[in-house]
């Protein structure tokens, strides 16, 4: 019979204390539970492992590159010069006929021509007026030094035979003066 008293006891002290402190909630514990002990070791900036990033499903790192090209492509969409790719394929779609308008719009909005594309310079050294072509030679001169040989040799070709129909002697002393630089391809 005494252990009945025993925990009548024992029943008395916990409602006496819940009176005067208040009832305890189990996250009051003072020994965190293993959940919890696993939870702020997946948090902690510990190891690669412990942190899951060797987890990493084939899909989600496909996901992210292909996140990572659309942002790309959308940065350089808005920092693309729109102007300047519109006048370029003008250009590069122009015939005969319609490449003087397309040469000259690109040299009246831009004002040179740029070196480094040279599909766009072997278009364009087609143009017959002299003010444009003289652009275009600028530009293929600064093209030529780093252009690769089959190309260079085009460039040098191309030149050779418009300093031969060419009648403006300023243009005519520049293609000269290029092939010079660059030595004639005979």
């Amino acid at each position: 019979m005494a252990g009945k008293f025993k925990d009548m006891e024992a029943l008395f002290d916990s409602r006496r204390d819940e009176q005067r402190h208040g009832r305890r909630d189990q996250s009051d514990r003072e020994k965190p539970s293993w959940r919890d002990l696993d939870r702020k070791r997946d948090r902690s900036g510990g190891s690669a492992q412990a942190s899951g990033s060797g987890h990493e499903t084939a899909k989600d790192r496909y996901q992210d590159k292909a996140a990572q090209k659309l942002l790309k492509d959308q940065l350089n969409e808005l920092f693309e010069d729109k102007e300047a790719k519109t006048l370029r394929k003008a250009i590069l779609d122009a015939d005969r006929t319609t490449l003087k308008a397309a040469v000259a719009a690109y040299a009246d909005a831009k004002g040179s021509f740029p070196s480094d594309d040279p599909a766009l310079l072997e278009k364009a050294i087609d143009v017959r007026k002299a003010a444009h072509l003289l652009l275009v030679i600028d530009a293929v001169s600064e093209h030529l030094p780093t252009a690769d040989p089959a190309t260079k040799k085009m460039f040098l070709l191309k030149l050779r035979g418009k300093s031969r129909t060419i009648f403006d002697k300023k243009v005519a002393a520049t293609i000269r003066r290029v092939l010079a630089e660059h030595g004639d391809p005979r």
